[in-house]
């Protein structure tokens, strides 16, 4: 019996390490970074959730996005209407997905990293710099006000994304003669366009390089459209 007693044990202490660890990606910052992300989410869907069910529902939505081994935004859109028992509506809840996609990331990954450093935490907020309004000044159109020439193969007219898994999502939905690209990312500027600094990516097809494209991971919209001589295709 008293074995049985120290296997239980055992098992809570799992679990509850477990719970510790998921917690820690979650809100690397602790309460104060739940609560940043019930106050966004809220006023994003219209506060539609419940004050006791938020902190559940926000946490639950952004474990969703950290696990899923397959990134698909469509999926996740309708996962958050389902668990908001239908309250939200598809535009809220694409809002909601590109606040803990993008912005939420970002400053989850700054944290994280000066944990580990042995920074400290009360001073990351300073880190943020402009982010949050490089992210407000996000498009939630598949192309960016004022952009010009050709779009996505110049550096003054960036496809926007949410996120740098958003590009990848992008990238690999791209074809060229029917066939997918590779990408490889060369480095990353700036442009007159879009305070988010604009990432570039060579591109070859079949082993032969095929040009660059630029793409920008600070907006509130993956971008659908491809640029001339592409197509865009979702597996």
């Amino acid at each position: 019996m008293a074995f049985l007693g120290f296997f239980k044990s055992k098992q809570e202490k799992e679990m509850e390490g477990a719970f510790h660890a998921m917690r820690e990606m979650l809100f690397p910052g602790g309460e104060k970074d739940l609560e940043r992300d019930c106050q966004r989410v809220s006023a994003l869907i219209g506060h539609k959730v419940k004050t006791e069910k938020l902190k559940g529902f926000v946490s639950g939505s952004k474990a969703l996005l950290r696990i899923a081994e397959e990134h698909d935004e469509d999926r996740f859109v309708s996962s958050f209407i389902t668990r908001s028992e239908g309250l939200i509506s598809k535009d809220e809840a694409y809002a909601m997905y590109a606040y803990l996609e993008g912005e939420a990331t970002y400053y989850d990954n700054i944290t994280t990293m000066m944990k580990k450093m042995g920074g400290n935490l009360s001073a990351t907020q300073e880190m943020f710099g402009d982010t949050p309004w490089i992210y407000a000044k996000g498009s939630n159109l598949d192309h960016i006000a004022g952009g010009h020439g050709e779009y996505g193969l110049t550096v003054s007219n960036p496809v926007p994304t949410i996120s740098a898994r958003g590009s990848d999502q992008y990238l690999a939905a791209l074809r060229i003669n029917g066939r997918p690209v590779e990408s490889s990312r060369l480095g990353s500027t700036s442009s007159e366009v879009t305070p988010g600094s604009v990432d570039i990516y060579q591109l070859s097809s079949g082993g032969a390089v095929i040009g660059k494209i630029y793409i920008c991971p600070y907006h509130k919209k993956n971008s659908r459209i491809p640029p001339r001589g592409f197509t865009y295709q979702r597996s």
